[in-house]
């Protein structure tokens, strides 16, 4: 994936493409401020362009560009705010019978007028997403600051991501979709206008080739706490005089092999995060006073090196494999004269060597956070992502493989009538709303916990994380006492 020469391949495209504006690109919002509860609409006039380029190799596809700007900026970590709905007849001619498009190679990242890769510094992808119209949790596409590799002059041609060709690996890509991307300006306050573009670039697949296609799932895994503040774009608020633990349990189904897995956290009040190939019963977490962080973030002196202490016994002993993105980070910091030496994370993976795990089964994991302020200065609340972007290849002919993210009109009331809203509380929509939603938009809103709605286990496994089999077999009265609340909520 990360194979040399993608700056020539990447100029090789734009020199093809003839940029025209497309009608079928809507500009939803196009926003700025100082701060992201501080928007106003930009003064200026913001297109949606594209093109399509042919493609170069031995595929049958086409390369699909997007351009949407110009956007102005002047530094001091401002911000830009754009959402654009991409309409179905902007990509139905890669569309097969049934509507689907299939996209393999694709890029997410900001342009300067000439296009050119505008790395970061000095703009930083906050979050860009290629996301369901109706449901911001299809997430097909990411890209985010520490996505980009070590190395400036080259490091911004790594977000191209490129796929074995000989592996014909492609996600599915649901037209009606949504551009839903934040960026910062991270030069000096008062810097010189600098003039960019919010850009995409996508491998559709000719409607014939999907057949011949090996399908490919994007999640983001992660850790949240119930008990902290949920803040905007499924951020967690945490008070920067404190220190924490909170570990989750996941599971991702019907998985063959992991293709990608890198880190995404906002380091600044993150010491670490681990990610752990084992589930809580083997690591004694369903125990007093570990079973009390469960998704409950706890704070306390000593607590961090208690946990890792207990942990890394329990991984010692028997031998389960883990990823510290301690240990993944190690070379993967770069500072830049000019920018207030402000340390910038590059791509981080883990690199997994796993030989218990069985093509078709589920993939199990827990993820534990260790959470301090790591500089000075930091705010006395911080909005926190701890997670691991997470690429695998799908079992073919799983029961959840054709389940369309498709508009509907519940799930567009659920999540505040456009499919967006900018301080949706994620659990209270999950528990508030999980009887009510049909099926494909279920799925569509677990998948990147790494599980399908289904019976009641399916449920418990997605939402509360535990297995059933575990919660009857500990004595935890956390775990017991949450379960039998959680189940009367439910299944009331």
């Amino acid at each position: 994936m990360d194979r040399p020469g993608k700056k020539g391949r990447l100029q090789r495209i734009f020199g093809r493409c003839k940029f025209t504006v497309d009608p079928h690109i809507e500009m939803v919002l196009s926003q700025q401020g100082k701060t992201p509860n501080a928007y106003y609409p930009v003064s200026y006039k913001v297109e949606a362009q594209s093109c399509a380029v042919p493609s170069f190799d031995e595929r049958a596809g086409d390369w699909w560009l997007t351009k949407v700007g110009p956007f102005y900026t002047h530094g001091g970590y401002d911000w830009t705010n754009v959402f654009a709905h991409i309409h179905k007849p902007a990509v139905s001619r890669w569309a097969t019978a049934d509507g689907t498009v299939y996209v393999s190679d694709f890029m997410l990242a900001s342009i300067s007028k000439d296009n050119d890769i505008v790395g970061f510094p000095p703009i930083h992808q906050h979050h860009w997403h290629f996301s369901g119209a109706n449901n911001m949790y299809q997430t097909k596409m990411s890209t985010h600051g520490d996505t980009q590799a070590m190395g400036f002059d080259q490091g911004k041609y790594s977000l191209l991501k490129e796929y074995n060709t000989s592996l014909r690996l492609a996600r599915r890509f649901v037209p009606n979709r949504m551009m839903w991307a934040e960026f910062n300006d991270v030069r000096p306050a008062g810097s010189a206008s600098l003039e960019w573009y919010v850009h995409s670039l996508a491998f559709f697949l000719k409607p014939e080739e999907p057949m011949k296609v090996e399908i490919m799932s994007w999640a983001m895994l992660g850790v949240g706490a119930l008990n902290v503040e949920q803040s905007r774009a499924f951020t967690f608020q945490y008070d920067t005089t404190k220190q924490y633990t909170v570990w989750v349990y996941g599971a991702i189904p019907y998985m063959e092999e992991i293709i990608e897995a890198h880190w995404h956290t906002h380091q600044d009040m993150v010491e670490d995060v681990w990610f752990i190939h084992s589930t809580p019963d083997k690591l004694g977490l369903l125990e007093e006073p570990w079973a009390g962080m469960y998704w409950n973030a706890k704070s306390g002196e000593g607590n961090i090196e208690a946990l890792k202490s207990f942990l890394d016994a329990k991984i010692e002993s028997q031998n389960i494999w883990v990823c510290k993105r301690s240990d993944s980070i190690q070379g993967k910091i770069e500072y830049f004269d000019g920018y207030d030496q402000q340390a910038i994370p590059r791509k981080s993976y883990c690199h997994f060597d796993i030989e218990d795990h069985v093509p078709g089964t589920r993939f199990r994991y827990t993820f534990v956070s260790f959470l301090r302020p790591m500089r000075s200065g930091l705010p006395p609340t911080y909005r926190v992502h701890m997670g691991m972007q997470f690429t695998y290849r799908e079992t073919p002919g799983n029961p959840y493989e054709m389940i369309q993210d498709t508009p509907d009109p519940s799930c567009d009331t659920i999540l505040g009538g456009k499919g967006w809203a900018p301080t949706h509380n994620i659990s209270a929509l999950i528990a508030g709303h999980l009887r009510e939603l049909p099926l494909h938009c279920s799925v569509a809103m677990v998948r990147q916990s790494g599980a399908a709605l289904g019976d009641e286990k399916e449920i418990l496994n997605t939402f509360w994380s535990v297995p059933v089999q575990m919660l009857a077999d500990t004595s935890s009265h956390f775990v017991q006492d949450a379960w039998a609340a959680f189940k009367s909520y439910m299944f009331a």
